[in-house]
């Protein structure tokens, strides 16, 4: 080739690269381009720029949630493994040295409540107060509660019955007591069941009553010391003991 000839090549040559760059620059403006552009290949241009902007949006929103695919195990120590061989270092002993109480079975490290032998605090400090086995049994009853109860039966006559069947106290309450808390609109009448103070003022204000069965006379003897029925068969048999080493 002459030299015209590769003065001619360079023409085309910067022809062609000024006319790829009109057609890019035309095409980034939107505008008409002289060349045609394949619609398959556009249309997957954009379903692949759709699918692109979805998977980032849905990754966006599973940043902060909690995936059962992503759960990872938490990082785990691994067990000493003890009487494997002098080399291991717990082999022989198995870490718990010669003799003594930690190096039995059954001796329990960290217990709060053993001091070396002495009175542990627990046991040198006093005891107070009791817990009552009555009070397991014992239902206390509001007194709006008992009227509410009475409007709904239509009868003023309130007993420990009508209360166990109508939820207001346990199947194995024994007893009961009603304490002032709320209103009484009308009459009501306990039976069996005995009641505060301020509640039993405010049933007798309404109308009402409390009737609870009279108290047990307790036995007396002549010292005045008050006997139940095991103090009378005792005080029987004595006398009866007397009277057969009495002489005739």
């Amino acid at each position: 080739l002459t030299e015209s000839s590769d003065q001619l090549l360079l023409v085309l040559g910067l022809g062609l690269q000024a006319r790829l760059t009109d057609v890019l620059s035309v095409g980034v403006r939107g505008e008409l381009t002289p060349l045609e552009v394949d619609p398959d290949l556009a249309a997957f241009a954009a379903g692949r720029a759709r699918r692109s902007a979805a998977r980032a949006a849905l990754e966006a929103a599973r940043a902060g949630t909690l995936r059962m695919n992503a759960l990872e195990s938490p990082p785990r120590k691994a067990p000493k493994r003890l009487g494997r061989g002098v080399g291991s270092g717990t082999g022989k002993t198995a870490g718990r040295g010669h003799k003594g109480a930690r190096s039995r079975s059954g001796a329990r490290r960290g217990r709060v409540v053993f001091e070396g032998g002495q009175t542990p605090l627990q046991r040198r400090l006093p005891k107070r107060g009791f817990v009552s086995r009555k009070a397991l049994t014992t239902a206390q009853i509001r007194l709006g509660a008992v009227g509410k109860l009475a409007e709904k039966l239509g009868a003023p006559e309130v007993d420990l019955e009508a209360l166990k069947k109508n939820g207001l106290a346990p199947k194995n309450t024994t007893r009961a007591r009603v304490f002032l808390r709320g209103e009484v609109a009308g009459k009501i009448i306990l039976k069996g069941i005995p009641a505060t103070a301020g509640a039993r003022a405010a049933i007798e204000k309404a109308g009402g009553s409390v009737v609870l069965p009279a108290p047990r006379p307790a036995a007396k003897t002549k010292g005045g010391k008050k006997s139940g029925p095991k103090t009378a068969a005792k005080t029987a048999a004595k006398t009866e003991v007397k009277t057969e080493a009495s002489p005739e």
